[in-house]
């Protein structure tokens, strides 16, 4: 007995302390899953602890419901950061901000999304506080309330900027160039919806290339082809490429290429080219090339030090250059500012060229800023009006 109760005290230690260590270790499973979302015993059932807000861009967590997937799905889409929580009742509340546009929009995709899953969306209340305005919703499941809402909206500044002022009804124009076409298959769609012409640049070497140029001709798009050249930073292969060391035959064989995949095109601009576009060389050679096609020729100014505008110029292309990048911080109020710099520039020169990308929040500022770019008296056109 003596030597028995000796062996179990020997290994008493070591049981407990494998035992805590498996209490650590499943306690510490547990909290990565409830930071990345999912169900979690101890934290989210015992505890009841908030789940964690998350970026629009995160997966939404797996222990919401299939409704909560969706609503919250349907708020990410429209890039609105959403704070959620859930309490001891298992009712969700949902802190959404935004502004009186994307309100109108945001709340029409919850209705539309409330009646798909037969559930109701009822107003209760509107407070005002701190500059801002509070409205709250509750949806309902089976008469029980199941998610309260409550969108938060900054009211408009008063010293929201006017549009500039035209002097004797002047109108300028400006045109708009979305590059980088052909890696997606619905940008040709959202170019369409924003029901305002806009010119857009297909890569050639784009998988979707072919498919998006024959979608945007049906949709009475204007088509461009976005030629990638040398840069400073070069990484960019593949067969599309220009360099400083390609020979003019090895520019023209592209150029018939891009055009073979995209033979609905009207012009071309360049893709990158903060080393080629100021060889005036290379460039030479290349807009040579560019003539034969009797396509215009749009310099992006991916460099200040850029000649490729002059060199078609001499060349008798019809050609113009980029005066603003839209976004080239990927932010919809940075967008926003810089549609009002084109608007201007516009309206003081008559005409101006913006491009831009294929970001949500590009397409969000441009919809969102055609009612300035119209009170501002400035007609948005395609690119090749320029030259007609």
């Amino acid at each position: 007995m003596n030597r028995k109760s000796h062996k179990e005290k020997r290994f008493l230690p070591i049981i407990l302390t494998f035992i805590l260590l498996s209490l650590l270790v499943t306690v510490g499973l547990e909290y990565l899953d409830f930071r990345q979302g999912k169900e979690s015993f101890i934290f989210t059932d015992l505890l009841r602890l908030p789940p964690p807000s998350r970026h629009p861009d995160s997966p939404a967590p797996a222990f919401l419901s299939s409704f909560s997937d969706q609503l919250l799905e349907t708020i990410f889409d429209q890039q609105l950061p959403v704070k959620y929580r859930r309490d001891d009742r298992g009712i969700y509340s949902l802190d959404i901000t935004l502004t009186p546009r994307s309100r109108d929009r945001l709340l029409a995709k919850i209705r539309q999304l409330c009646r798909e899953q037969d559930r109701r969306l009822e107003f209760t209340e509107i407070l005002k506080e701190n500059g801002r305005t509070l409205l709250r919703y509750q949806i309902q499941d089976d008469g029980s309330p199941s998610h309260l809402l409550q969108l938060i909206v900054k009211d408009p500044s008063p010293k929201e900027e006017s549009p500039p002022s035209r002097e004797n009804d002047h109108r300028g124009k400006m045109a708009l160039i979305i590059d980088d076409i052909g890696y997606g298959s619905d940008i040709s769609m959202q170019l369409k919806n924003l029901n305002i012409p806009v010119t857009g640049s297909i890569i050639p070497s784009a998988q979707n290339a072919r498919d998006e140029a024959l979608r945007m001709q049906k949709l009475n798009l204007e088509i461009m082809v976005h030629i990638p050249m040398e840069s400073k930073n070069n990484g960019y292969q593949n067969w599309d490429y220009i360099t400083t060391a390609s020979s003019a035959d090895q520019m023209g064989r592209v150029l018939q290429r891009a055009r073979e995949i995209i033979p609905q095109a009207r012009g071309i601009n360049n893709h990158m080219g903060s080393l080629l576009t100021q060889d005036r060389r290379a460039m030479t050679a290349f807009l040579s090339q560019v003539k034969k096609t009797g396509l215009f020729f749009i310099d992006s100014r991916t460099s200040q030090n850029s000649e490729a505008y002059q060199i078609a110029r001499a060349l008798g292309i019809p050609a113009a250059r980029r005066d603003v990048f839209i976004d080239h911080q990927q932010e919809y109020g940075y967008t926003r500012n810089q549609l009002k710099k084109l608007v201007r520039l516009a309206v003081d020169r008559g005409r101006a060229i913006g491009i831009g990308h294929p970001f949500p929040s590009t397409f969000r500022a441009i919809r969102d800023s055609i009612p300035y770019i119209r009170d501002s008296g400035v007609e948005v056109v395609f690119v090749s009006s320029f030259f007609e």
